[in-house]
């Protein structure tokens, strides 16, 4: 082949390979939007089901108080809350409250003349954070939940700072259980019940009615142990699908929703709980 010629089929031959790689170049943007989207969905079901599995209180709203502000601005839920904070990514104040929730929680007029909540006196903030508090419970502070959650007190216990009530309710922010046992659909008095929990039992009144408290977020079940009249014969208990012949409840939490919950995955919470802490029912017939 002449001189001029291979010249030109080398050069052909160049072009040809580069606007082949340049052709697969092109695939890289489309497949770097397929990656991104797929792990943009990914955290999405990720951060639902973790919002899901957190517990939300709303009563006793001055024990919750002090210990989310020693989570948020100090250094545990029972350390001094530092009410000049800033985290620095516009959250202020001992409740780490962003601009806009902390003029959604005060009055115009407090807004005007604290445009920041580290701005304000210690009460002004107190006072915003009971006003948040009333209307979404312990929810705007999930992100330091796993401080402020842990071991807290189902019992009544003292508070010392003296602004704070002196005493809580026993229990009061428990979640009450519930359910009722019939046979031939009329209630059945003086059933003795199980609960896995130790001190917690429960018996039917005369309707066949039965409730007890526990801890939120505490694991149960609920079974029949004794006191039923002889010749009954247990028909069915409302329970989820994949455990629809069982003659008890077993692996049950109390005020989370566990069932088919990604974080519950492989626990036994996962095919048992039956999101929700009502109506654990007991359905007998004669034989």
């Amino acid at each position: 082949m002449p001189q001029k010629h291979k010249t030109r089929h080398a050069h052909q031959n160049g072009h040809h390979k580069h606007l082949v790689k340049r052709k697969h170049k092109h695939h890289h943007p489309i497949l770097y939007a397929f990656i991104g989207l797929f792990a943009v969905c990914g955290i999405y079901i990720i951060m639902r089901s973790l919002a899901g599995s957190y517990t939300i209180y709303t009563d006793n709203v001055e024990y919750w108080r002090t210990r989310i502000a020693g989570c948020e601005s100090g250094s545990g839920p029972v350390s001094t809350p530092n009410y000049t904070a800033f985290n620095g990514i516009a959250h202020y104040g001992a409740y780490q409250f962003d601009i806009g929730t902390w003029r959604s929680n005060v009055s115009p007029e407090v807004a005007a003349q604290y445009p920041k909540a580290s701005d304000a006196p210690p009460a002004v903030q107190d006072e915003a954070f009971r006003v948040a508090f009333s209307r979404r419970g312990s929810q705007p502070w999930n992100a330091s939940y796993y401080c402020w959650s842990p071991n807290a007190r189902p019992t009544p216990v003292a508070l010392a700072l003296p602004d704070l009530v002196p005493t809580l309710p026993a229990a009061s922010y428990n979640v009450t259980i519930n359910g009722q046992i019939t046979l031939d659909n009329v209630g059945v008095k003086d059933v003795v019940l199980q609960t896995c929990n130790q001190g917690v039992n429960a018996s039917t009144d005369a309707e066949g009615k039965f409730t007890f408290s526990i801890p939120s977020g505490t694991a149960f079940c609920v079974r029949v142990a004794s006191g039923m009249p002889e010749g009954s014969k247990l028909t069915k208990i409302i329970n989820n699908n994949e455990h629809k012949s069982e003659t008890s409840y077993e692996q049950q939490r109390a005020n989370i929703d566990a069932y088919h919950n990604i974080f519950y995955l492989f626990s036994p919470y996962y095919t048992w709980d039956r999101n929700t802490d009502k109506g654990y029912n007991f359905i007998y017939s004669r034989v």
